[in-house]
């Protein structure tokens, strides 16, 4: 991305308390109004779509992709929220 010149931040939220990451990712969305795309890992891809639900946002508009797949990134890929995300599938990886 800094070779292509394309501004990016790294965020982190406690993924063990889901109430506050969603929270914390309220305030960072509401900071960032030029936010255009959310990358997210584990359990922060469906934490970012709950927190965009919550913020009375549409789906799509923040594309938000991410990696893993649990219930909730199905919920929230079905709502509309999370547009994509690779399943690693861990427990084959071995």
């Amino acid at each position: 991305l800094d070779e292509r010149g394309i501004p990016h931040e790294r965020f982190s939220a406690p993924l063990a308390d889901p109430s506050t990451a969603v929270d914390m990712m309220k305030s960072y969305i509401r900071a960032h109004p030029n936010l255009k795309i959310i990358a997210a890992s584990e359990f922060a891809t469906a934490f970012a779509g709950m927190a965009m639900k919550e913020l009375g946002m549409e789906p799509g508009e923040l594309l938000l992709a991410g990696f893993d797949l649990t219930p909730d990134h199905n919920q929230m890929i079905k709502e509309g929220y999370v547009k994509f995300t690779i399943d690693q599938q861990p427990y084959l990886q071995g």
